[in-house]
């Protein structure tokens, strides 16, 4: 969300190496909310 929005306000363009980051977060994201077995407090 932070990345679109630098993206439409100021312009900036990620690189191949950036978007792969970002694809590590959301899955990494994905798999924590869909796998873990930790309870939510």
């Amino acid at each position: 969300m932070v990345t679109a929005i630098a993206w439409v306000l100021h312009g900036q363009k990620l690189d191949m190496w950036g978007f792969v980051g970002v694809g590590f977060i959301i899955s990494g994201v994905a798999v924590l909310n869909l796998l873990s077995k930790a309870s939510v407090h």
